[in-house]
């Protein structure tokens, strides 16, 4: 309510009575005493509309898919890996063992057996390594974003038995957002990847 009456560039200094929340049946914090007031001092720096947001998202990830792109090109080349494709989303993997069968389909739960590091080469996560404490595969719906888009798309490349290596621009993964230390923000993600089974 206080926010709809404000415009870009105004302050307010709004009062809310806790009795207020507590009657709203709103969720409140141990500091929260009936029969206090709690104030918020506010100012808004901007006001976008959805679409406002949503082009300066997609420029920006733009920006970055460019900046990521040269990236992997140059670690293609400094380490002499050949073979690589490109995706339309600008996904770069290669097949390292085809598979049997269909590809993994969306809908359907995939088991992969996974290690994923980073450009520099440091290991952040893998199902395979018993430095990471979880020795299985790791199984997900596919297609429903249960993990970074890299995956979604990268594993549906891959028929049971399959592996292959994906390279993963940071817009199709974590981004600037790194659930991680060991993930820097915008980081190129380097995934090898072996489908043990899709049902």
């Amino acid at each position: 309510e206080v926010l709809s009456m404000m415009s870009a560039g105004d302050s307010m200094v709004a009062m809310v009575s806790v009795d207020s929340l507590i009657a709203a049946k709103q969720k409140t914090q141990p500091w929260m005493k009936p029969g206090s007031k709690i104030t918020y001092v506010i100012s808004m720096i901007s006001v976008k509309t959805q679409e406002q947001i949503t082009k300066e998202k997609n420029m920006a990830s733009s920006e970055q898919m460019a900046i990521d792109e040269k990236l992997i090109l140059k670690y293609l080349a400094d380490n002499k890996i050949v073979g690589a494709k490109k995706t339309a989303s600008g996904l770069y993997y290669i097949m390292r063992q085809p598979g049997k069968g269909e590809n993994a389909k969306a809908g359907q739960t995939v088991y992969v057996n996974y290690t994923g590091r980073t450009l520099d080469g440091n290991a952040f996560d893998s199902s395979v390594d018993p430095k990471f404490n979880h020795v299985e595969p790791l199984s997900f719906l596919l297609g429903r974003g249960n993990v970074i888009q890299g995956w979604d798309e990268g594993i549906a490349l891959l028929n049971k038995g399959g592996k292959a290596t994906l390279y993963i621009p940071s817009p199709l993964a974590y981004g600037k957002n790194s659930p991680t230390a060991a993930i820097p923000a915008n980081s190129v993600l380097i995934f090898d990847v072996e489908l043990i089974d899709a049902k």
